[in-house]
């Protein structure tokens, strides 16, 4: 948190807690802390400014948190049906020398007593 372009603040171990208290990692402790944390958010848009929040009813039990979590990708059920027969009975495209390795692998395992 510097006044101007040429002065720089370094952070070290004897003022970490204070810049994590600037930053709102922290609680601000003191009046200075809270000044560079308003400096530092005086831009930010806060979505939830006009929320209202149930205090009593979060107290009490009746709020229920309706999360959902994010789909990042679609999976198509068919496609890995077909993968898994893939990979149990095997496909005459894999090459010789992949399936003489997997074939020497299962040998393997069997010969050591391991399933």
């Amino acid at each position: 948190m510097a006044n101007n372009k040429n002065q720089t603040f370094v952070v070290n171990a004897d003022n970490w807690d204070e810049m994590l208290g600037s930053a709102g990692y922290l609680l601000p402790s003191n009046e200075l802390e809270l000044l560079r944390f308003n400096k530092l958010y005086d831009d930010y848009v806060f979505k939830l400014a006009n929320a209202k929040v149930d205090v009593k009813g979060i107290l009490a039990g009746r709020y229920k948190c309706q999360h959902e979590p994010t789909k990042i990708i679609q999976i198509n059920q068919q496609e890995i049906g077909e993968l898994k027969m893939v990979a149990r009975n095997g496909d005459i495209t894999i090459p010789d020398d992949i399936l003489s390795k997997m074939k020497a692998k299962h040998r393997k395992k069997d010969d050591d007593g391991k399933k």
